[in-house]
């Protein structure tokens, strides 16, 4: 729980999500960038898609340029 909400918090500040602290192959990797979706899907709307069964991230894209960020 910890770690998806240090996840929304960074996508509250809208830090890149390469900021993640965990390692790719991470389960809490995952939390977190479920956590990240969520928040920033709320400040990106319409842009941020996650699957909550499987907790694959679909592509982010950044604020600025809507340059495609892969963090899966």
């Amino acid at each position: 729980m910890r770690t998806i909400l240090a996840g929304q918090e960074a996508g509250r500040r809208q830090e890149s999500p390469l900021v993640c602290p965990y390692p790719r192959t991470s389960i809490l990797r995952r939390a977190w960038i479920r956590g990240y979706a969520r928040a920033h899907g709320r400040s990106q709307r319409g842009r941020t898609t996650t699957s909550a069964a499987s907790g694959n991230v679909r592509p982010v894209y950044a604020a600025a340029g809507r340059k495609v960020i892969n963090v899966g």
